[in-house]
């Protein structure tokens, strides 16, 4: 499969999930509010990732609520299999003219994991970041990937939840037709 077959696999998961453009959800919020308070940062964000765009699910420390992708750090990091950790964005080839790094106040930390779907594909990401250069432990490294663990584990969830109630509304609609053609038999 070429970059362009995968990259359509991979929206097409995506979207599979019923979840860009959903209503907060506390249980999102919590694990983002856990991961910044883990790694000690005042940015952590939960976000997915279209062909456009990067949506945040749940955020801590921004008030925006989505990016267009080519101005994102986490669309380097979608391409990764493991954690993705800058330690000063104004040192990194890729980063360092990117508009959340070259402010004074701008981006320094970022420290992110691809959140990969049962089909293999990273739909988006669980991150960190801060203010001024850092780096962070083993611990919170393993920390960060179990808690993008449990995301993908509520989202997969949410998707089978979704799932079983479009199949029950199918199973009440059929029998509502099945009851209907009774109702009308017995009245001829």
């Amino acid at each position: 499969m070429n970059k362009e077959e995968r990259e359509i696999e991979r929206l097409k998961s995506l979207l599979s999930y019923n979840i860009i453009d959903t209503l907060k959800e506390k249980e999102f919020d919590k694990l983002a509010q856990l991961a910044s308070i883990i790694c000690e940062t005042p940015i952590a964000l939960i976000s997915l990732i279209d062909d456009k765009r990067q949506w945040y699910k749940a955020k801590i420390g921004i008030d925006i609520e989505e990016m267009p992708k080519e101005l994102t750090f986490c669309q380097y990091t979608i391409e990764k299999e493991e954690l993705w950790e800058v330690e000063d964005a104004t040192k990194n080839e890729l980063l360092k003219d990117n508009p959340n790094v070259t402010p004074e106040n701008g981006l320094r930390f970022y420290a992110g994991l691809p959140l990969q779907c049962s089909l293999g594909y990273n739909i988006g990401t669980l991150c960190v970041a801060d203010l001024k250069p850092k780096k962070i432990s083993d611990k919170e490294k393993i920390a960060l990937q179990i808690i993008s663990e449990q995301i993908m584990i509520l989202l997969e969830a949410k998707k089978r939840n979704d799932q079983l109630i479009n199949e029950l509304k199918e199973l009440v609609k059929q029998k509502e037709l099945e009851s209907q053609k009774i109702i009308e038999k017995s009245s001829e």
